[in-house]
């Protein structure tokens, strides 16, 4: 009888255990910053939905958009499911490159634009390729390679709009 109650009561706090207690550190860190990554595009392409006048920049802008939207209901789901935290601000990156860049116009704007979504591409690509190929949780691989894949077009894109000087 009283082993029957110790794994009633064993069963009863295993089953109670958070799904988040089996999230690494390392995948927890990458929703996270993937967080962030997302809100600075999102920014940053929604501004350039208003301001491009360049119909390739308008075209990147709506792909970034729609790609951080997509990628934003993933990661929100992922980090109520395991226990994450979330930020709800974009990277102070982010945040300085959409100062810097508002107040242009016209072809600077779309000049800008691009840059800001290159260098940004560039910055967090691998990071996304380390958790593509080494991260613990298979969904969270499988998001990052269709972000790899997606960030590797828009910089392609970006750069034909504003090649490095």
């Amino acid at each position: 009888m009283r082993l029957a109650v110790i794994s009633t009561l064993a069963f009863a706090l295993a089953a109670s255990i958070p799904a988040w207690a089996t999230v690494s550190s390392d995948d927890a860190s990458f929703v996270q910053s993937a967080q962030q990554d997302v809100l600075g595009n999102y920014a940053l392409a929604s501004l350039a939905r208003g301001k491009a006048q360049d119909p390739s920049a308008k075209a990147l802008a709506d792909q970034v958009a729609s790609n951080a939207a997509q990628a934003s209901i993933f990661i929100k789901a992922y980090a109520k499911k395991n226990g994450v935290t979330l930020e709800s601000q974009p990277s102070i990156h982010a945040s300085n490159q959409y100062s810097n860049i508002s107040s242009e116009k016209g072809p600077a704007f779309d000049k800008g634009f691009a840059q800001a979504i290159y260098v940004d591409t560039n910055m967090s690509l691998d990071t996304y390729k380390d958790e593509a190929t080494s991260g613990n949780d298979p969904a969270l691989r499988e998001f990052a390679k269709k972000q790899v894949a997606a960030m590797q077009q828009y910089a392609k894109t970006a750069q034909k709009l504003a090649p490095p000087q």
